[in-house]
């Protein structure tokens, strides 16, 4: 089972990182075990601030984003240490019940980033629950195959629970 969250866009967009964070808390701490990462903040002003990912599973925080300078217009992603990142969650799949991943986006629509994890944690048969950007949004289907279903975000942990049932 594939859920998604379309993605808000703009300031809005940090309320389903929040989210997600908080269903993972909220599932670790009834004892199922977690794969995938969720976004947490970092250190820094704005859009200056480290982008950090919560390993699920293990807890380990990694920074995935690298220091431009105050100018710098480009992307802020580190898809090196993202890959590592990916590494570490992949490990830590066969003990998983649910993966849950922060974000579905340009990285994964070119079929890199945590795409390949969304892949092996669906052969293995386990429940993913992601968000989408919007602006990717029709490579994710594409990706899915339609495999995926929409996920209201007042309805995610319904769909997490019901999803585990089913797995």
């Amino acid at each position: 089972m594939l859920g998604y969250i379309l993605r808000p866009e703009g300031a809005q967009s940090a309320a389903v990182d929040q989210l997600l964070d908080a269903l993972a808390q909220a599932l670790g701490a009834e004892g199922v075990a977690l794969g995938g990462g969720v976004q947490s903040a970092g250190q820094g002003p704005g859009c200056r601030a480290e982008m950090r990912l919560r390993l699920l599973g293990s807890g380990e925080e990694r920074v995935i984003s690298q220091p431009l300078g105050s100018g710098a217009e480009g992307c802020r992603l580190d898809s090196g240490a993202l890959e590592l990142a990916v590494e570490a969650m992949s490990r830590r799949l066969p003990a998983a019940r649910l993966v849950i991943l922060n974000k579905f986006g340009k990285q994964e629509a070119a079929g890199r980033g945590v795409r390949p994890l969304v892949a092996h944690a669906m052969v293995l048969g386990l429940p993913v629950l992601l968000s989408v950007s919007p602006e990717v949004l029709d490579e994710f289907r594409s990706f899915a195959g339609g495999l995926a279903e929409a996920v209201a975000p007042e309805g995610a942990e319904a769909w997490c629970r019901g999803a585990m049932a089913a797995a």
